[in-house]
C-alpha cells in the first residue's frame, strides 16, 4: 500500500512535524557557530539528471568520492546511493538482503515508514532540523536515503552512500532513515565531500537509525568537506534489546583542529579515526550530534 504525497503532508501536520519545525526555524543550536541559512540557496531535487551507472559520474568527481570510501566501480558493495546537492542521482541495491532507495521513493512504497519519520530526531531540535523538515512538508523535497536490512539477513558487503556538494553557496539537506530488522546485520559507509572549486556551502544531515532486537549495524562516516563548508549533522540511534551499534568516524587532518566543536559524551577523539561500540541489553536511544565540523 502506497502513501500519496497529499496524505503524507497530512501525516506531517497531524504529527505536528510542520508546526514544530515552523516554530523552531530560527532556533539556534546548543553547540556550534550560528549559521545564517539565508546566505545559502536551495536547489530543486531534480537539478541533476539520474544516472544509469555510477561510472557515468565524471572522472574528477569519481576520484574525489573515492577518497571518502565511495567506489564508482561498486566493487565489494551491496549497493550504492549518491546525492548531488539535493538530487538523488543514483540508487541501486545488488543484494537481496538490502533495500536501498531515496527516502521519498521509500515513503511512496511503504506506508508504514511514516511511523519512523521524525521519531528519533525531532524536527524542533534547532533551526537545522527545522529546515530539513520544512523542505519536506512545504516543498515535498525528500532528499536522503532509506536503507533497510531484511530480518535474519547478514550482508557481508557494505552499502555505500555519498553526499556530494557540487555547487557554490548551496544548502544541501538530507534526511536518512536506516532500519536494521530483527537479527540482521548491516554495514553502511557514508562518504561526504565537495567539489574542488567549492568554498562555501551548507550541509544539513538528519539521520535516524533504528536497530531491532538482535540486529547489528556498523556505520562508518568518512568526511572530507572543504574547510569553509558549514556542516550540521544530527543523528539519533534507537537500539532495541541485544542490538549492537558500531560507529566509525574518519576525518582528514585539519589545518585548524580547534574549529571542531563536539559533545563530550560520545565524540572523544576525532582527528584521524574514531571508533565506538554501543551494545544495548534493553531498549535505549543514543544521540550523536556532530556539530560545527568545519
Amino acid at each position: 500500500m502506497t502513501l500519496e504525497k497529499k496524505d503524507l503532508k497530512d501525516v506531517l501536520v497531524v504529527q505536528n512535524v510542520t508546526h514544530d519545525a515552523e516554530k523552531a526555524k530560527d532556533k539556534k543550536a546548543a553547540l556550534g557557530t550560528d549559521v545564517v541559512i539565508e546566505n545559502f540557496t536551495t536547489e530543486d531535487i531534480n537539478a541533476f539528471d539520474v544516472l544509469d551507472d555510477l561510472k557515468d559520474i565524471d572522472k574528477k568527481t569519481q576520484k574525489t568520492i573515492l577518497k571518502v570510501g565511495v567506489d564508482a566501480n561498486s566493487e565489494e558493495r551491496a549497493g550504492s546511493f549518491v546525492q548531488m546537492d539535493q538530487s538523488n542521482i543514483f540508487s541501486h541495491s545488488i543484494s537481496d538482503s538490502i533495500e536501498l532507495m531515496n527516502l521519498g521513493v521509500a515513503l511512496d512504497k511503504h506506508s508504514w515508514l511514516k511511523d519512523y519519520l521524525w521519531k528519533a530526531v525531532k524536527p524542533d531540535v534547532d533551526k537545522y532540523t527545522a529546515q530539513c523538515a520544512l523542505q519536506e512538508s512545504e516543498n515535498d523535497a525528500y532528499s536522503g536515503y532509506f536503507v533497510r536490512s531484511l530480518p535474519g539477513t547478514k550482508e557481508i558487503f557494505p552499502v555505500q552512500a555519498c553526499m556530494f556538494i557540487a555547487d557554490q553557496d548551496v544548502m544541501q539537506t538530507a534526511h536518512n532513515i536506516v532500519i536494521a530488522e530483527e537479527n540482521s546485520e548491516l554495514h553502511l559507509i557514508t562518504g561526504c565531500a565537495t567539489g574542488d572549486d567549492i568554498s562555501s556551502a551548507l550541509h544539513v544531515g538528519v539521520s535516524e537509525i533504528y536497530i531491532k532486537p538482535g540486529a547489528k549495524v556498523t556505520f562508518t562516516m568518512v568526511h572530507n568537506w572543504a574547510e569553509q563548508v558549514e556542516v550540521r549533522p544530527r543523528t539519533a540511534i534507537y537500539q532495541e534489546k541485544n542490538s549492537t551499534y558500531i560507529n566509525n568516524y574518519i576525518l582528514p587532518v585539519l589545518s585548524n583542529p580547534s574549529s571542531l566543536i563536539l559533545p563530550l559524551t560520545v565524540m572523544v577523539k576525532m582527528l584521524g579515526h574514531y571508533s565506538k561500540v554501543f551494545k544495548a541489553v534493553s531498549t535505549t536511544q543514543l544521540l550523536i550530534w556532530v556539530q560545527g565540523l568545519f
